[in-house]
């Protein structure tokens, strides 16, 4: 039978006195590649380092360092196969320890072609058997990502907010590329500013630390849209040290991929210090190609989702919310109302002559006047409040956790405010700006919607009967 040469490399351990110089004439003849152990620790390292495939020990006297060697290997090696080579005598005296799972002996003196036909049938064994245990392995890190994907994909269907589907997927990355710590950094669309949202694998929220656009590496991923990774950050000239303080440990090596949607960098995916003593490569970014698809898909979905509800309940002339907010508004306020005995004022407010101003002045002025108009009247209310667009030029101020009284002193301000302000849209056509306004009350004026809007429309019309520019409150419709 002819056996094929392999790389595996034979490791020769041979007594200090008498370092076997016949078996390495025969090998070396052969071409058989060979390591000659000098030092009892040597072995280990280079068994370590993966290409010894046979081990040969050859003993000519028993002595303290070769027991002590043997016993140290008999724990190591647990494939590989060993030959131990020895007169009958010295076998005998170490038959009974020896416990290597495969092992071979060869009492001397031996036939040199016998010799090499074991070791050549031992390291082709050994190849066939190196290069089965490589594809298992291989096949056991394909099944876990492809459970990886699996579960990523699975992620990404479910109804979560983006940060939390990116923390999930993120996750699932990390145990494919094993890294200290990783984060998501998104890129927002007006400023172009990176938003760490995810740090360390925690979301930060409002407080989410921030890069100017194009600082750091994390500018370098955006600017050249592609992977970037290193094994030292200290050397690259483009490292800012703040980073080190945002995360909260020393960053060292560092992976930065971009998530890519549509020709535009929407966030990047930054993995920090691999952790299993190996530097990030190309194969890490094949790998990781995949969930930054995804992820990309994910971010854009959710801002497009972001964009129609905010398309289906903001006024697209003022940004203001719309009719159908603020209904749903009231509905959530009465409700409340009904439960904690909280009281509020619907406002319902009408810019003066509208309609004269745009014949006047045209269709484009009166455009500019109603966004200036929601301007002035957003700047004068508060957060809790809600604003909408209510028609053409009109709007209407939802007042939580007020009473008429409060609400009534809220209205004038706001009137007040309007008739002071310098219009630019109709700044050369020497016309006044004024408000008209409605209140009613909950639950003082009524305790329903429909009836709430009917009578802050009486009171609006009131104002406009009775002069314009003024505010005038609804009378109690309840017995």
């Amino acid at each position: 039978m002819v056996y094929e040469l392999i790389d595996h490399r034979v490791a020769l351990i041979g007594d200090p006195l008498f370092p076997g110089n016949a078996v390495i004439d025969i090998l070396r003849e052969t071409g058989i590649g060979m390591e000659i152990i000098s030092d009892v620790d040597d072995i280990f390292f280079k068994l370590k380092r993966g290409n010894i495939g046979l081990i040969l020990i050859d003993i000519v006297t028993i002595n303290p360092s070769i027991q002590d060697l043997i016993e140290r290997l008999q724990s190591y090696v647990q494939e590989m196969p060993v030959i131990v080579m020895s007169a009958e005598s010295t076998y005998r005296q170490l038959k009974s320890t020896l416990r290597f799972k495969e092992f071979y002996y060869l009492n001397k003196p031996y036939q040199n072609d016998e010799f090499l036909i074991l070791v050549r049938r031992l390291l082709s064994t050994w190849a066939l058997k190196s290069a089965a245990m490589k594809m298992q392995e291989r096949l056991q890190l394909l099944e876990a990502e492809i459970d990886i994907y699996a579960r990523a994909g699975h992620l990404l269907t479910q109804r979560q907010p983006i940060d939390e589907k990116l923390k999930g997927l993120f996750e699932s990355i990390r145990g494919i590329v094993p890294s200290q710590a990783w984060n998501g950094v998104l890129i927002e669309p007006d400023t172009g500013e990176m938003v760490f949202n995810i740090v360390t694998g925690n979301i930060m929220g409002e407080d989410a630390p921030r890069f100017s656009k194009g600082q750091g590496i994390l500018g370098k991923t955006v600017a050249t849209m592609s992977a970037i990774f290193m094994e030292d950050v200290r050397d690259d000239e483009d490292f800012d040290p703040a980073l080190d303080a945002i995360l909260g440990l020393r960053v060292r090596s560092m992976l930065c991929v971009p998530l890519i949607y549509s020709g535009q960098v929407v966030a990047i995916l930054q993995l920090v210090n691999r952790t299993d003593d190996s530097v990030y490569s190309d194969t890490d970014i094949e790998l990781i190609s995949p969930f930054a698809d995804c992820a990309a898909l994910a971010i854009a979905n959710a801002r497009l989702k972001t964009q129609i509800e905010e398309m289906s309940t903001t006024d697209h002339l003022t940004g203001l919310y719309n009719t159908k907010y603020l209904d749903a508004m009231m509905d959530r306020e009465i409700k409340r109302g009904e439960r904690f005995g909280t009281p509020m004022c619907l406002l319902i407010i009408d810019i003066d002559s509208y309609y004269d101003m745009c014949e006047k002045l045209g269709r484009d002025a009166g455009g500019e006047l109603v966004k200036e108009v929601s301007q002035v009247l957003s700047s004068n209310i508060t957060p809790v409040d809600t604003l909408s667009r209510y028609a053409a030029d009109r709007f209407a101020a939802l007042l939580p956790n007020i009473t008429s009284e409060e609400g009534n002193v809220v209205a004038g301000k706001l009137r007040q405010s309007i008739q002071k302000h310098k219009f630019l849209s109709v700044s050369n056509s020497g016309e006044d700006v004024t408000v008209s306004i409605g209140l009613a009350a909950y639950p003082e004026h009524a305790d329903q919607k429909e009836e709430l809007v009917s009578l802050a429309h009486k009171a609006l019309a009131q104002a406009k009967g009775e002069g314009k520019n003024r505010v005038e409150v609804a009378a109690k419709s309840k017995v």
